[in-house]
Parts: structure tokens; C-alpha cells; sequence
């Protein structure tokens, strides 16, 4: 809090008002980690086998992508890389999607694949 606010609480005004985002550069953002990883989550859904990589990163870009978004929100975070933390979290949520279907169908054939043999087949 700049001494300004201070003051203005000090004769009874309300801290409210606006974020100063200059002064919120504490921590720095990870908007460049975010959008890699969720990038990342979804080409690797094209790479056969490596559906569980894809998902696993999916997520941890998902999460640590809403985490920065709400400290940017409260201004604890640098609000710079606000744009691309959201596009991070949208690709890690297309890419944890279609990375799900994709692990759920291939433990669909493992599945199908190993009572077809334990059965005989």
C-alpha cells in the first residue's frame, strides 16, 4: 500500500477503489511456464502413447493457471502476463479434454485386449 492510500484511509476513505498494478509486481508472472504447458498438453495429444504426459501437464498448467489468475486478480501478482496465463489455462483445458478421451479409450482396448486373452480368445 502506497503512503497515498494510506492517508486516504487515515481520513476515512475506503482501499476499494482500483488495483494499482504498478505496484503489484511482487511476483513475477508465469504466463510464458503456462502457455508453454498448456500448449504442450495438447500437441501431445497427436503423440500416440503419450496421452498420460499430455493429461498430467494439462492439469498442472490448468491449475497453476487459475492459482495466478486470482493472485493477479488481488494484485499480488504482476498483471502483465494476464493474457498469456488465460490462453495457457485455455489450451491446457482443450488439451486435458481430449487427453482424457484419449486415455479412457486406450484403457477401454487394454482392458478389452486382456479379458479377450485371459478368456482365450
Amino acid at each position: 500500500m502506497s503512503s497515498r492510500d494510506s492517508d486516504e484511509l487515515d481520513r476515512g476513505g475506503s482501499d476499494l477503489g482500483e488495483i494499482e498494478y504498478d505496484d503489484c509486481e511482487d511476483i513475477p508472472h508465469r504466463g510464458g511456464l503456462i502457455l508453454l504447458l498448456g500448449i504442450s498438453s495438447t500437441v501431445l495429444l497427436c503423440s500416440l502413447g503419450l496421452g498420460p504426459v499430455g493429461l498430467a501437464l494439462g492439469i498442472l498448467a490448468w491449475t497453476l493457471g487459475n492459482r495466478d489468475l486470482a493472485k493477479m486478480k488481488n494484485g499480488d501478482m504482476d498483471y502483465a502476463g494476464h493474457g498469456m496465463t488465460g490462453a495457457g489455462v485455455g489450451w491446457a483445458q482443450v488439451g486435458t479434454l481430449f487427453n482424457a478421451i484419449l486415455c479412457s479409450i486406450y484403457l477401454f482396448y487394454l482392458l478389452k485386449f486382456t479379458l479377450h486373452r485371459i478368456n482365450g480368445g
